[in-house]
């Protein structure tokens, strides 16, 4: 019975752990809650990536054979969130007045702007919060999409198009792109 006791309450630790920390990353200075600013879910988004620390890693040790910089890179990320919205006519001034908010409230927060674009077309901003390289954050509305990347962890900023590359989010390739040409 005692046997029975230790491995139920053992397996109840190895399930509540990693899930309690899986949400850690909501009291991390470098999380942005879009749904905050952006007035939609998550759920209501065309697409939603949400890479957590275990599968970075494992892209991580994956890459590593190929390049261990790129591996090194993405080890040092907590989280990878990224949310595109399809943008209509109907709601082209709700993600314009989204960027706009997320701005402010970065600048509030003594984040570093780093890329500003308003041509009429398009609305981006890329913020860091620096001098700790712990977070980036990305808000593009543009055209037909609205792009919302938020970045956790030891973030080197010229390696952003090698992130975006290797995990596959062309938006973040794309991003990485503007600030070299910066």
């Amino acid at each position: 019975m005692k046997q029975l006791i230790a491995l139920l309450g053992t397996s109840i630790v190895l399930v509540t752990v990693p899930l309690m920390a899986a949400d850690s990353f909501e009291t991390n200075p470098g999380y942005i809650n879009f749904e905050k600013y952006v007035g939609m879910h998550a759920e209501e988004s065309k697409v939603e990536v949400q890479l957590k620390g275990p599968l970075l890693r494992l892209a991580a040790s994956i890459v590593e054979a190929q390049n261990e910089d790129v591996s090194n890179l993405i080890s040092s990320v907590e989280l990878v969130l990224v949310h595109v919205y399809e943008v209509t006519e109907d709601n082209r001034e709700q993600f314009a007045e989204s960027v706009a908010n997320i701005a402010d409230n970065l600048i509030d927060q003594n984040w570093e702007q780093l890329v500003t674009v308003k041509d009429g077309v398009e609305n981006v901003a890329v913020f860091a919060n620096m001098p700790s390289d712990e977070a980036i954050v990305v808000s593009v509305a543009s055209g037909e999409e609205a792009v919302f990347i938020n970045i956790v962890g030891n973030v080197a900023i010229e390696a952003l198009a090698d992130l975006g590359k290797q995990l596959n989010i062309p938006q973040l390739d794309k991003i990485g792109q503007m600030l070299e040409e910066s």
